[in-house]
C-alpha cells in the first residue's frame, strides 16, 4: 500500500476483523502517466474490487469505458479520473467533474483500491458460496431464502449486511494491527472512555448477533468478526504504547468495575510522566465555587 505517517482510528475499528492485506493489495494499483496498463486485466481488477460498470461515471465506486478512455471514481478520491490508454500505455490522466463531465486538469497519478471489504473475485466467490451454504444449513434456513442469498451473492453486487458474512470470503481474516509496520507506536487517548467504548462495541455486536439468532438468520460467532478484549490487549502489547489521560487520578473506588483492558491502560503509576503543566488554578476555582454554592444551599 501507499506509505502513511499517521493513522487515526476509534477502538471499534481496532476490534473489527478485516480482509487480509494481500487480498486488498492484489486489487489495488497505482497508475502513472507512461505506465503500461493491461486493459482487460485492469477492468477485471475493478470489477473484483467491487466497482460497478456504468455508462457515465457520476458516483464513487463506479467506472465506465469509452474507446481508449477509462473513467474511474475511487471511493476516497475527491473527484473521478479519466485515463487515456493507447497501445497498452497510459498517455494521460485527467481529473474531471462528475456533474458536467468537464476536465478539471491533469493528474500525475491515481490510486485504485477496492470499494468494499467483501471482494468478488473468482476464488472469493467460490469460497463464499460454500461457506454461506454451510452457514445456512447450520441455521436451518429455508431452501428458498438460502437460494435467494446465494443468487444475490453470485451477481457480485453488495448485499445488505454483507459485512456480517465477511468470514465467508477469506480463509482467515486480519485486523488493523496486521496492516501496521512492526515499529509502529500506539497512542491511546482518554483511556477510561476508550475502555468504555470497547466494552460498548462488543456488547452491541453481541446484542445484534443474538437478535439474528432469534430471527433464525445465518450468523457467524462473534469471535469470527471481532477481536476479544484479551486479543486487543495482546495486540497492543506487541508495540510501544503511550496512554494519555485527561486527568491523572490515583486509586480506584472499591466498587468500580475493572476489565483486562482498563487494567492494561492503567499501567504502572511509577512510570507515569507528567506532560501537562502543574497549574490547576482553573480546577481549584471550580471546586471552590461548588463548595460555596453547596454551603449556601445548606
Amino acid at each position: 500500500g501507499r506509505p502513511f505517517s499517521l493513522l487515526v482510528a476509534d477502538v471499534g475499528a481496532l476490534l473489527r476483523r478485516v480482509p487480509p492485506g494481500d487480498a486488498i493489495l492484489r486489487r489495488s494499483q497505482l497508475l502513472r502517466e507512461g505506465d503500461t496498463l493491461q486493459r482487460e486485466q485492469f477492468l477485471a481488477l475493478l470489477a473484483e474490487g467491487g466497482y460497478m460498470r456504468v455508462p457515465v461515471v457520476e458516483d464513487p465506486g463506479t467506472f465506465a469505458v469509452r474507446g481508449s478512455l477509462i473513467d474511474v471514481y475511487a471511493p476516497r478520491s475527491p473527484e473521478p479520473y479519466r485515463i487515456e490508454v493507447d497501445d497498452d500505455v497510459i498517455v494521460s490522466i485527467r481529473r474531471f467533474d462528475p456533474d458536467d463531465q468537464r476536465t478539471l486538469g491533469a493528474a500525475t497519478e491515481v490510486a485504485i483500491h477496492p470499494v468494499r471489504e467483501a471482494l468478488v473475485g473468482t476464488a472469493e466467490l467460490a469460497q463464499a458460496r460454500q461457506a454461506l451454504s454451510d452457514l445456512c444449513d447450520a441455521a436451518n434456513l429455508p431452501s428458498s431464502k438460502r437460494r435467494q442469498l446465494l443468487e444475490e451473492l453470485g451477481t457480485g453486487r453488495s448485499l445488505l449486511g454483507i459485512e456480517g458474512f465477511l468470514p465467508a470470503f477469506y480463509q482467515k481474516l486480519s485486523s488493523v494491527f496486521d496492516y501496521l509496520p512492526a515499529k509502529t507506536h500506539l497512542v491511546a487517548l482518554d483511556a477510561p472512555e476508550l475502555a468504555r467504548e470497547a466494552a460498548g462495541e462488543l456488547e452491541r455486536a453481541q446484542a445484534d448477533r443474538e437478535a439474528k439468532v432469534a430471527a433464525k438468520a445465518p450468523v457467524y460467532p462473534l469471535d469470527a468478526l471481532y477481536l476479544s478484549e484479551h486479543e486487543l490487549v495482546a495486540r497492543c502489547s506487541e508495540r510501544q504504547l503511550l496512554v494519555v489521560h485527561r486527568l491523572a487520578i490515583e486509586g480506584r473506588d472499591a466498587d468500580e468495575a475493572t476489565t483486562e483492558l482498563t487494567e492494561f491502560l492503567a499501567g504502572d503509576r511509577t512510570r507515569v510522566q507528567t506532560l501537562a503543566a502543574h497549574d490547576q488554578s482553573l480546577l481549584a476555582g471550580q471546586l471552590k465555587a461548588r463548595r460555596a454554592a453547596k454551603s449556601g444551599d445548606d
